[in-house]
């Protein structure tokens, strides 16, 4: 049974791809993760803030892992000990810092670079088209500059968002990762003080990333990622059928280990097997019908009908 799959212009050998994420911190946690069976690698992202003290704020001192020199050693390590591609992550600040680590990045030896877009409106005057020319730039920047394929993971908090994936894909970017994940922060009414923890995903979430995959996938030609809410073979699977090229897991890792991996890949070929598929490119052409039916279910008319229909689904 063949499972392989094209992300980014990479040859996988299953949609199987571990986010963005600690996991990447140790050789061996990574070598652990090859073992259960993961196609490719997405490194912890790389902050501008982490080694530059001028950009963060005077009361927050950031921690960093790993400074771009040692980033940029882990990248050649990683790459000499696994057969799997490595895809670096970057989320810079300034325009020159864009174009300089990426530049490292792909100069030890990064298959592809993921270009992590976690930034907000600056002030008051910043319109839409204001911050999102923003994210225009950063990557006809990064292409310039870079050969190998470039990702952008993106936030779900973009007004239009197929206008804006074509928008990037004219400014140069190889595929679209989403969606980001921001931290939201509590509030603790008790003792007056805001909450900021970093939440693992659920399944739930998952929803929101099949409706704009099923949407971007008959309307562009960029290569498309999932990231969030991604824990069994069946959310894997729905992925798929909703136009992913590739599913990104973390959560389900730190929850369960890396065996949660092989377990995934395990369900897919069975689910393949069931429906008489011998290859994944097979299966995912066959459901183009499904992907179809799947954004329909998402328009207007089928919004009003479940919602005039609610209480006498339930009776």
């Amino acid at each position: 049974m063949n499972l392989s799959t094209k992300y980014l212009g990479l040859e996988l050998k299953n949609p199987i791809v571990v986010g963005a994420s600690p996991l990447s911190f140790s050789l061996e946690s990574a070598q652990r993760l090859e073992e259960a069976g993961a196609a490719a690698i997405v490194m912890h992202s790389l902050f501008e803030e982490q080694f530059d003290e001028k950009l963060a704020s005077p009361e927050d001192k950031i921690p960093y892992h790993f400074s771009p020199e040692q980033y940029v050693q882990h990248i050649r390590l990683l790459k000499k000990e696994l057969k799997i591609p490595v895809i670096a992550s970057l989320n810079s600040v300034r325009e020159g810092a864009w174009v300089r680590y990426a530049r490292y990045m792909q100069d030890a030896g990064a298959d592809a670079i993921e270009i992590n877009l976690y930034f907000l409106p600056r002030t008051d005057n910043d319109s839409s088209s204001v911050v999102e020319q923003r994210a225009f730039q950063i990557v006809r920047l990064v292409r310039q500059f870079v050969t190998i394929p470039v990702a952008v993971k993106l936030s779900p908090q973009v007004t239009s968002l197929l206008q804006f994936a074509h928008r990037l894909e004219e400014a140069g970017a190889s595929g679209l990762v989403i969606f980001n994940r921001f931290i939201q922060p509590d509030i603790d009414i008790v003792n007056f003080r805001t909450i900021s923890r970093l939440d693992l995903s659920d399944s739930r979430e998952l929803l929101l990333r099949l409706h704009w995959l099923a949407a971007l996938n008959s309307r562009t030609h960029l290569s498309l990622a999932a990231s969030g809410g991604i824990h069994d073979s069946d959310d894997a699977i729905k992925t798929l059928v909703a136009g992913a090229d590739a599913a990104q897991v973390v959560s389900a890792v730190l929850l369960k280990g890396p065996d949660q991996i092989k377990n995934m890949l395990e369900g897919i070929g069975r689910w393949m097997e069931k429906n008489g598929f011998a290859d994944l490119s097979e299966a995912k052409a066959k459901v183009n019908v499904l992907r179809q039916n799947a954004e329909k279910a998402a328009g207007r008319e089928n919004y009003i009908r479940i919602v005039h229909n609610w209480g006498r689904d339930r009776s």
